[in-house]
């Protein structure tokens, strides 16, 4: 789910995490989870301009189309201790102001809304969405018996041998040699390209790896060749090598981290008290002491549940990763 490198010492996590504060990041995904449409795109922290040039932020962009005609909703994101005030309406509505292509504005707010801003809203066409405990999880009464664990995937890579016309040429620093291919722009890290081979391994291959292994923990190592489908270059700062195909050579190993399930929330519209989401937080911690932190999100009773997670160092976002699971055939495989 996660991916992690280990490079020779330290772990280093792949940064895959989007940019934005967690909360912006939390609505984001649950839009994400609403979209009935695989063409509607979702954007964090993006800026636009007005008519009069200006760039405007906004914490989540909301972009479709209908008919050939585009659509774009503007979403603010408020995570305050006490109600939004009207202020911060007249604030919100104001950044709107003169973007032709923004069709809808919603506020997203924690703590719920003072009656000034509700009214304020109401005129100005603004939809309120508050973020409120529910009293009960009954909601996810069928997940209950679920355990849900997150697995980090762990890579060493030890070496590379190069083959070309014959000859051969061993390689041990993946940091400093890229890798390219003919009529394909661009070239990438030869370190980040063996890693994410390895680390994006279907399940069942991934799995096959540890077959007898006393221990996931345990380091297990093994080799892929390489062949390409176009001619191939590996390069230096001062070496480029013609390769017809390489093998490169790697210790594997994986940690399993149960997260525990929390509060119950739901996502609803302040004024018509319409339920739009459905949110189970979950959290655990690994041994590194980084927190991890998600949630799963239920939409309109689909039987499809979005699984969420980041984890976080520090107050940085390392890594984050989404699952959708299709929770009939979990509670037909159950029976």
């Amino acid at each position: 789910m996660v991916n992690y490198i280990n490079n020779e010492k330290d772990f280093n996590p792949i940064k895959v995490g989007k940019k934005g504060k967690l909360f912006e990041l939390f609505v984001s995904r649950i839009e994400e989870a609403k979209k009935k449409d695989d063409t509607i795109e979702i954007l964090v922290d993006k800026s636009i301009r007005n008519l009069e040039g200006n760039l405007r932020q906004f914490d989540v962009l909301v972009k479709s189309s209908i008919n050939n005609f585009k659509i774009t909703v503007a979403v603010e994101c408020k995570e305050y201790s006490n109600p939004v005030g009207l202020e911060k309406i007249d604030a919100f509505k104001s950044n709107c102001d003169r973007i032709p292509e923004i069709n809808k504005m919603v506020f997203v707010s924690k703590s719920g809304f003072t009656g000034p801003a509700i009214k304020t809203a109401n005129f100005y066409g603004i939809e309120l969405i508050n973020i409120s405990e529910l009293d009960s999880d009954k909601i996810f009464d069928a997940i209950a018996p679920i355990h849900f664990y997150l697995q980090k995937r762990f890579i060493l890579l030890k070496r590379a041998v190069l083959y070309h016309d014959g000859r051969r040429k061993q390689l041990t620093n993946f940091i400093n040699n890229y890798i390219e291919f003919e009529g394909i722009l661009g070239k990438d890290n030869l370190n980040d390209f063996c890693t994410h081979y390895v680390i994006g391994l279907p399940v069942d291959e991934w799995n096959h790896w540890f077959k007898g292994a006393a221990k996931r923990t345990d380091h297990i190592e093994g080799a892929y060749r390489i062949y390409p489908k176009l001619p191939m270059k590996i390069s230096c700062e001062h070496e480029t090598n013609n390769v017809a195909h390489f093998d490169f050579f790697f210790e594997l190993w994986e940690e399993n981290i149960m997260l525990i399930k929390k509060q119950a929330k739901q996502y609803g519209e302040v004024n018509t008290g319409n339920v739009k989401a459905k949110v189970m937080e979950i959290s655990a911690k690994n041994e590194n002491g980084e927190e991890i932190v998600g949630e799963i999100i239920q939409t309109d009773g689909s039987p499809v549940l979005v699984m969420n997670i980041n984890i976080i160092d520090g107050k940085q976002i390392v890594a984050s990763t989404q699952t959708n699971i299709n929770l009939s055939k979990v509670l037909l495989i159950k029976k």
